[in-house]
């Protein structure tokens, strides 16, 4: 006689269900790996300013381990800018965009560029100005610098997961 470790469920169905939560788990430390590395690799641009590549992986996180593990990877994935960058803002700000985009997509919305787009023309324009020019002090042309940059640069970074999550066989 088997014992099943959980009311309802046999010994194969509680195994199946643990080795799906350590395919899940493994996925989730891939992933937020291969973003800190992303970002990690950041290619300068000009005047201190650099691309990173992290949240490719957040937002390939959310659509193939959605809206929660989405999140966690991007907020791992984004706490490296603490030590590239020297504060927590860029963290709250890319940890706000995988949020945003994890909310669209729960919406049955599917095109994440476009998701991107509305959230650099809204939120994270906003909060580009509030912590640069409020809390840091920046100029104003710093600060437009940093949320052109910081646009486009999560946009090629969603143009990029995109690709990967509709157009390869990741996702199938």
């Amino acid at each position: 006689m088997i014992i099943s470790p959980k009311p309802g469920l046999s010994y194969m169905s509680h195994l199946m269900s643990n080795v799906r939560l350590l395919k899940l788990s493994l996925s989730t430390a891939i992933l937020a790996g291969l973003g800190v590395l992303g970002n990690y690799l950041a290619q300068p641009i000009a005047y201190g300013v650099a691309f990173i590549f992290g949240s490719i992986f957040s937002i390939i996180a959310i659509g193939l381990l959605g809206p929660v593990r989405g999140v966690l990877v991007a907020f791992i994935t984004s706490s490296y800018t603490f030590f590239l960058w020297n504060h927590p803002y860029a963290l709250i700000i890319f940890t706000a965009e995988a949020l945003w985009i994890s909310t669209a997509l729960y919406r049955k919305k599917h095109n994440i560029v476009l998701i991107d787009a509305c959230f650099w023309l809204t939120i994270g324009a906003g909060l580009v100005v509030i912590f640069y020019a409020g809390v840091m002090g920046m100029s104003a042309q710093s600060t437009l610098m940093i949320c052109l940059k910081q646009s486009i640069n999560g946009l090629f970074n969603a143009l990029i997961a995109s690709i990967i999550l509709y157009h390869t066989p990741i996702a199938r």
